[in-house]
């Protein structure tokens, strides 16, 4: 409703739109900061910030009220978790309304046991019973009894059951370089806050006064592209994922968007392309005490494996990767080298107050935990904060953005850790069409009111080849993959293109399984496909017996 007669306030309140509709012609990135502080609401005594969408304001007075605040009932009957033959009443302490603001009282919700004072609640006048606002209300909807606090937060969904606000446990002055995550945007990586914060940490170059760079990770010479060198003269353009150009480090397999980065000088018709942030570049050739590996030393390998392409499986983040990598040959131990700088310790904005420690949860007395992405944490590095119990693996803490663009909405969608509209029923998640999961992660757009899980909505060079993997991972698979050019095999004539499968490819060529979320050679000219994994002679000829064996 545009206006609203409340019981709370004796003027009409007006509906304030946060988050305005835009217009084709009106540019994209002209949208309301999410974070926006606007007011402070009047019954639950919570701030009303712009991600909220919308609230009610008097124009006479000072008062104010979320939409959400708003709409709730004055008297509750047949609660399921209290006598149906008795009412529950909106009051602030006591069942008489006319004593709102003329008494001050804690009183105790019945349901979390959490105190509270000069809040409205629900409260039973027989039992003298009280039970705050979110319990009464969405019950049947949450797993937790959260708080007002915790339904009206942007923080809210990480906090545990009746702990209310927190208070911050550490001083920035004692932790000069702490990694705060979620990261802006898609460019910005672990890699670089490190080389930012500890560059003596990496190899230093002799530029030689602009002369090529004879690096151990490329057989060819690198030339650093800066302010005096033209990126149209040589044929290189930066990562623009609007345009659908992509310049993917050789190194991190992160996009390079700004200069100064490497680049090779031979001529990229010939299909080499091959470049590399600065720090890419720098990087130390070995590492001594990881935290995944203590007993030997890590050491900076180009490639791995002799397969083409060089996909090797990351033993911290668990994801396939053809970027450099550190490792160790006699136990065949691997990791990329955004896992080889894992700090000891970050926040997060989800939970910002509190600093979140590495762990190796395969040490861990206590049961299995469950993070963001609603993942059990098995043998692996995370973070956690012993004082709320809570577990986050390095998917979630470093490769989720806090901004992204997607081809199916023309505003930039924000990672969102909680509900931000009134309801679960108000969520519909347009690309997979399934239900809302208020503990999962998600990406929203507040203008057009569109939500989409983290595994359904990748950057939008790789949105029509999105790996929705929503109940393994929370985030798209090969986001550590470089697909590249076009080569010939053995046992086919024609060019092939590494690429991700898509459901238009159809089954493998040899194994009949389906190619779509795989790693696939594709053939330009002919139906010709096959996955990564079946394309090298010896396991076509194990495919081929497997099969006639079958048959």
């Amino acid at each position: 409703m545009e206006q609203l007669e409340h019981f709370s306030h004796n003027h009409p309140l007006n509906l304030v739109q946060l988050q305005p509709n835009h217009n084709e012609e009106e540019d994209v990135d002209d949208f309301v900061v999410e974070d926006h502080h606007v007011g402070q609401c009047n019954m639950c005594e919570e701030d009303i910030y712009s991600f909220h969408l919308r609230y009610y304001t008097c124009k006479n007075c000072n008062y104010s009220l979320h939409n959400f605040c708003a709409e709730i009932h004055k008297t509750l009957q047949d609660h399921p978790l209290h006598n149906p033959n008795h009412n529950l009443t909106l009051s602030k302490g006591f069942q008489d309304l006319d004593l709102y603001f003329s008494l001050d009282k804690e009183w105790t919700c019945g349901l979390c046991n959490h105190k509270q004072k000069n809040l409205f609640n629900y409260h039973c006048s027989i039992c003298k019973f009280n039970m705050d606002i979110i319990c009464a209300t969405m019950c049947d909807r949450c797993r937790h009894y959260v708080h007002i606090h915790c339904a009206t937060s942007k923080y809210g969904q990480f906090l545990r059951a009746g702990c209310g606000k927190i208070c911050k446990n550490f001083k920035d002055d004692d932790h000069p370089n702490l990694l705060c995550c979620r990261f802006p945007n898609e460019s910005y990586n672990l890699l670089k806050h490190h080389f930012i914060n500890n560059e003596k940490d990496f190899v230093v170059i002799d530029e030689n006064h602009g002369e090529p760079l004879k690096h151990l990770t490329h057989n060819h010479q690198l030339v650093l592209v800066d302010k005096q060198t033209s990126l149209n003269k040589n044929s290189i353009l930066l990562h623009i994922p609007l345009k659908k150009i992509q310049l993917l480090c050789d190194g991190c397999v992160k996009p390079i968007t700004e200069i100064p980065f490497y680049k090779c000088l031979k001529d990229v018709r010939l299909d080499c392309g091959f470049v590399l942030h600065e720090w890419c570049a720098r990087l130390p050739p070995k590492i001594e005490d990881h935290p995944g590996h203590l007993n030997h030393t890590l050491f900076l390998m180009p490639n791995i494996t002799t397969e083409m392409f060089h996909v090797f499986g990351c033993k911290i983040c668990m994801l396939p990767s053809n970027g450099f990598s550190y490792g160790c040959r006699t136990c065949e131990y691997y990791v990329i080298v955004n896992c080889a700088f894992l700090p000891k310790e970050i926040t997060h904005e989800a939970h910002p107050d509190h600093l979140l420690s590495r762990i190796d949860t395969s040490s861990s007395l206590s049961d299995t935990p469950r993070d963001a992405c609603g993942n059990y944490l098995i043998n692996c590095i995370a973070f956690f904060c012993p004082s709320c119990d809570l577990y986050l693996d390095t998917q979630c803490a470093f490769m989720l953005p806090g901004l992204i663009r997607h081809k199916y909405d023309k505003h930039p969608l924000t990672l969102r850790y909680n509900p931000v509209e009134n309801h679960p029923g108000d969520y519909f998640f347009e690309i997979c069409e399934e239900e809302f999961n208020p503990e999962s992660w998600f990406y929203h757009c507040g203008t057009c009111v569109q939500s989409m899980h983290t595994a359904c909505a990748p950057l939008i060079i790789q949105s029509e080849q999105a790996v929705y993997t929503h109940y393994k991972r929370s985030i798209f698979y090969f986001a550590n993959v470089k697909f590249r050019g076009t080569f010939r095999l053995i046992q086919h004539r024609h060019l092939l293109t590494f690429t991700q499968g898509i459901k238009s490819h159809g089954n493998c060529y040899y194994c009949r399984e389906k190619l779509q979320y795989r790693m696939i050679f594709n053939c330009l000219k002919c139906m010709y496909t096959v996955h990564n994994e079946c394309h090298q002679p010896v396991n076509v000829l194990r495919v081929l017996v497997f099969l006639h064996l079958a048959w």
